[in-house]
């Protein structure tokens, strides 16, 4: 958003209806839309005028199979067709490497669905499909930080050992969507896009165990055995981000073309382990609240 404005253009923000203030920068002030994927409620209001939609949201990281039903695919369909009455020109849609109707994991399973959707809707369009991103307020990262910090020793690691994954920097990824946004060339287009390296899973804890100091034996577990553990972890902590379908990205290869970066958008991305600095400095209590979505009681205090 900040580098949206600083560029010239006028932006404005859709955010959902929330009990909590929205982290919004405080430099400048931006134009705020308050609507609901789920319901489409105030959608057609928030695309009134707009030229180009940038969809970002996705439920994964908190989300269940419904969840994902309900936000990533019922919602992106529902701002397609507000997009699409508002006479919007391009409709640019941030997914996942791998994305794909007919998957066997439910995450890329429903963005392949969405993707479809978007492509049949006659909205100008271009779908963007991303490696795991990396950076200050991530998703996949921080998560698995905060479970190499509380694993006793050992951790487990789910899905096969030849997976890989090419990080993105969330720096990268802004300077490559306001390319789409600005620049000719990728109308009705699916691009894939992904950092410098091809990392396997074991390289990418390796990094953040150097990042933030911690020492951990990796075991890696086949996803026979890792889904049922899911479902056990779900019923206890259903509002934590480990009840949620980011495990399929550990399950896939979330790599594509070495130097998309370069080809598409003549930029130089940034390797994943020099720019992992944002792990460090969580407590244990930061970690647990992450993992679990729960807060522990607070101590009380003498009288």
């Amino acid at each position: 958003m900040t580098r949206l404005v600083q560029s010239g253009a006028q932006v404005r923000c859709l955010l959902r209806p929330q009990t909590r203030t929205p982290q919004l920068p405080r430099s400048f002030a931006v134009p705020v839309a308050v609507a609901d994927l789920e319901s489409g409620h105030g959608l057609a209001a928030a695309c009134a005028g707009a030229q180009v939609v940038v969809h970002l949201a996705g439920n994964y990281a908190r989300g269940t199979t419904a969840g994902l039903m309900s936000v990533d695919y019922r919602g992106t369909l529902q701002l397609l067709q507000a997009a699409q009455q508002a006479g919007v020109q391009r409709f640019v849609y941030l997914s996942h490497l791998g994305a794909d109707r007919a998957s066997a994991f439910q995450l890329l399973k429903i963005k392949g669905l969405a993707e479809e959707f978007i492509r049949q809707s006659g909205v100008p369009y271009t779908i963007v499909q991303s490696a795991p991103v990396f950076g200050a307020g991530d998703a996949l990262p921080s998560m698995l930080a905060a479970l190499l910090r509380l694993a006793p020793g050992v951790f487990v690691r789910p899905g096969p050992i030849d997976a890989r994954w090419q990080p993105l920097s969330v720096q990268d990824v802004v300077h490559g969507l306001m390319a789409v946004c600005n620049e000719r060339g990728f109308e009705n287009r699916t691009i894939e896009i992904g950092g410098p390296e091809a990392l396997t899973i074991n390289e990418v804890l390796a990094a953040i165990m150097a990042a933030t100091g911690v020492r951990r034996q990796i075991i890696t577990a086949p996803l026979a055995y890792s889904r049922p553990a899911m479902g056990v972890w779900r019923s206890l902590w259903p509002q934590s981000p480990l009840a949620g379908c980011w495990l399929d990205l550990l399950a896939v290869n979330q790599a594509c073309e070495i130097n998309s970066m370069q080809r598409f958008f003549e930029l130089r991305p940034a390797r994943f382990s020099p720019n992992l600095g944002y792990l460090r400095g969580h407590s244990w209590l930061d970690d647990w609240r992450r993992v679990t979505g729960r807060r522990l009681p607070e101590p009380q205090k003498n009288l």
